[in-house]
């Protein structure tokens, strides 16, 4: 019983690495001021 409690943990510890890895390098890799500089919100003026 208590193995199945370690591999269960392990799987969740090692889900939440990658999943922390894949959305650190997503995000490293996407220019977020893009969605700020296409889709302005109404309201917003042009910086130039």
């Amino acid at each position: 019983m208590a193995e199945m409690w370690v591999i269960t943990v392990g799987f969740i510890i090692c889900l939440g690495l990658f999943g922390g890895m894949f959305v650190y390098f997503l995000k490293s890799a996407l220019n977020t001021e893009d969605s700020k500089r296409i889709d302005r919100l109404p309201g917003q003026e042009r910086k130039k």
